[in-house]
């Protein structure tokens, strides 16, 4: 969160096109890097869409079921090839649902900048940390209810028909990719005799993100 955070704060508030003594390079450099956290609002979108047509039982696109399986499609390949492009190595469903999954802490960011919160400063601790942090996932855990909520709406008001079909699938695709980060992120159970440094792999994260 604090980089996010910050990233979007050297953008919004300091306008390095602006700033005297940057080079023209330098002035793109600060803008890619801290575009990138307001990819959180394009996945908030794209999250919401199939929500949106399983409850009501409209398209905000016009071509009906064809549009939304398209955009589907159209948004998880360009998703894959941006992340293989960046990372310049074999992509891994593991790179792929923390990159998607942290969708939820750059929205979270972009607000805190925009309103003007302060956030207190913590050292990233050196060391594995204890703890849960099964509050960053919550947002996804709403997410997979929602989902499920949602097909049942869907196929009690018109069945299994193509549009509800192309938007469960496009919906149950995001409930997968986050299974990651959730299942990082929940508590686990370790036997008396099991190594104690196996906690969670979120907990430095939400510790970061206080």
């Amino acid at each position: 969160l604090r980089w996010a955070k910050g990233c979007l704060e050297v953008v919004l508030k300091h306008r390095p096109w602006r700033s005297q003594g940057l080079s023209y390079s330098q002035r793109v450099q600060y803008i890619f890097s801290a575009s990138h956290y307001l990819c959180g609002l394009v996945l908030l979108l794209e999250i919401a869409i199939p929500l949106f047509v399983l409850f009501a039982g409209t398209v905000p696109l016009d071509g009906g079921a064809a549009a939304v399986a398209c955009a589907w499609l159209v948004f998880v390949t360009s998703m894959l090839l941006l992340v293989r492009s960046a990372s310049g190595v074999p992509l891994s469903f593991r790179a792929l649902s923390f990159t998607m999954s942290s969708f939820a802490i750059y929205v979270w960011a972009l607000f805190a900048v925009a309103s003007g919160r302060e956030s207190r400063f913590t050292v990233t601790p050196k060391t594995r940390a204890r703890g849960m942090s099964w509050h960053l996932a919550l947002p996804h855990l709403v997410y997979c209810m929602l989902v499920g909520a949602g097909i049942a709406v869907a196929v009690s008001r018109e069945g299994f028909t193509a549009l509800v079909l192309a938007s469960a699938a496009w919906a149950i695709t995001f409930v997968v990719i986050f299974i990651p980060f959730i299942s990082a992120a929940l508590p686990r159970i370790t036997s008396p005799g099991a190594d104690q440094n196996t906690e969670p792999r979120l907990v430095q994260t939400a510790h970061a993100a206080e």
